[in-house]
């Protein structure tokens, strides 16, 4: 074992010292001119992945690899202060974060599943590739799905790349086990997480594209061949077309953005291919029923809109906010089960309803509004305002949602009712509260009134309180992780 182990650290050792010598050649390429900026830092970024890929590979010792992430980590967060290298001016917030979630998956799985990781960094080094590939070849065909313009033939190439990456290996070569998937099984499967992980790639900014792509990786083709809870590839298909037909219709209807559009795609094709109508039809409730909701308030009362961050067009941040946790809590239902999950599942998806429809109902039309802080009165619209008529609709949305999940609870069911609707509106209220003392809102120069938008009148607005980065996202997240801890915390007291 001991020389084993002395063989492997040399082995590292060398392949770690090869990262050092390429990172150093070429920075001194970049410096001289030799080398572009924009190439420079590519060809940074695939040494590093390429290189953590192979060790990931080939590691026999968790402890050894872990440390080496560790160590490089350090070096590049010290140099990186040191203004003079170039070479980390713009990568060093994408390698790190790749440095961090490869850590985090070489902790969460056992050694056996360590190849999964290294498939998850090839199709990091895929997506990255293509992407400065489609940037420079490809200026006329572009969508502007996030922040910066994706390119259609770099997301064609991505999709392409990495169902040939799904056939070329096989799941049951991937990991020792006694599956044997018939070519077929292996088409079907190569076919829906490339379409998955394309419409996250989509989605993905340059510095979270290094974590989200090997992480979803990870996950879904562990999922696949998991003892534990295995995904059913017959069902993540046929989720994956009822999520795509709704995800149509409403962005026809503009209950949905396009970058909202494809978050939705991802989350519904999760919730219903692991979790069937028992997790798909709380949440289908609350996103349905909350989009008329906002279609019918905005078309009775447009002006309050004028306070509101953003229309009830949602967006893939507003996706994320109120039902990123869901999608968080099936992915750990499938590692885990337990029917805690689904519980808190529910209270979570009561919240994040409760505060939407106490917003919509609570501005249907002009009511008196009272600040949550002091019961003082308050302008419509603004945040931490509460109403009479606005708390009946937060405990009306976090009732419809305890209903919609009631059919499978094995739980009391007056408790189920009363600990779901008291998580809702409490989730609810602490969405007020927060909006109330540390959300950013703004004033507008030309009207002076206070709003969470960053233009008012055609004018940039100006902060008057709150933190800046704490916008209603952030706000309507926190609500339904309040909803949720709630939950947990009266079903230990009942249970106890």
């Amino acid at each position: 074992m001991g020389l084993v182990l002395t063989v492997e650290l040399i082995l590292h050792a060398g392949i770690f010292a090869v990262l050092i010598v390429l990172s150093f050649l070429v920075e001194k390429l970049l410096r001289i001119g030799k080398l572009s900026s924009s190439f420079s830092i590519q060809l940074f970024k695939v040494c590093v992945y390429s290189v953590f890929g192979f060790l990931t590979y080939i590691t026999n010792n968790p402890f050894v690899l872990k440390f080496e992430i560790l160590a490089f980590s350090i070096i590049i967060f010290i140099l990186h202060f040191n203004k003079s290298i170039k070479l980390l001016k713009n990568s060093f917030e994408t390698v790190f974060l790749f440095l961090t979630v490869n850590f985090i998956l070489i902790s969460i799985f056992n050694i056996v599943y360590y190849e999964l990781i290294t498939i998850g960094i090839i199709l990091l080094l895929i997506s990255d590739s293509a992407s400065s590939i489609s940037d420079i070849y490809s200026d006329k065909y572009k969508l502007k799905i996030v922040d910066y313009p994706k390119s259609i033939v770099g997301l064609v190439l991505f999709f392409i790349l990495s169902f040939l990456i799904f056939m070329l290996v096989p799941i049951n070569s991937v990991v020792l086990n006694e599956y044997n998937f018939l070519f077929e099984l292996n088409l079907l499967y190569a076919f829906e997480f490339s379409i998955l992980l394309t419409a996250i790639y989509s989605i993905s900014t340059k510095n979270i594209v290094s974590v989200i792509i090997p992480f979803f990786t990870t996950i879904l083709i562990y999922l696949l061949i998991s003892p534990v809870n295995s995904i059913e590839l017959i069902s993540l298909g046929y989720g994956i077309i009822i999520a795509g037909i709704v995800v149509i219709i409403s962005y026809r209807v503009k209950f949905l953005t396009l970058n909202g559009s494809i978050a939705t795609f991802i989350l519904a094709s999760l919730i219903f291919g692991l979790g069937g109508l028992k997790w798909s039809i709380p949440i289908m409730a609350f996103f349905i029923l909350s989009s008329i909701l906002s279609k019918i308030r905005k078309n009775k009362n447009s002006k309050v809109e004028l306070f509101f961050e953003k229309s009830g067009t949602r967006d893939y941040l507003q996706v994320a906010a109120n039902g990123g946790l869901g999608g968080f809590l099936i992915i750990l239902y499938a590692f885990q089960p337990n029917e805690i999950w689904y519980l808190i599942y529910i209270a979570t998806l009561a919240a994040v309803c409760a505060d939407t429809w106490a917003t919509e109902i609570g501005t249907y039309n002009k009511r008196n509004t009272y600040s949550i802080l002091n019961f003082k009165p308050a302008e419509q619209g603004v945040s931490g305002g509460i109403s009479l008529v606005g708390t009946l609709g937060a405990v009306l949305g976090a009732f419809i949602i305890a209903l919609s999940g009631v059919f499978w609870v094995q739980f009391n069911i007056y408790y189920y009712l009363l600990i779901i609707v008291f998580a809702g509106v409490f989730g609810s209220f602490f969405d007020s509260y927060l909006g109330a003392t540390v959300q950013a809102q703004y004033t507008c120069v030309n009207c002076g009134k206070i709003t969470e938008r960053l233009t008012h009148c055609g004018s940039k607005t100006k902060l008057n309180s709150g933190f800046e980065w704490l916008n209603n996202d952030f706000v309507n997240l926190f609500s339904g992780i309040a909803g949720g801890i709630i939950c947990f915390l009266s079903l230990i007291f009942i249970l106890n």
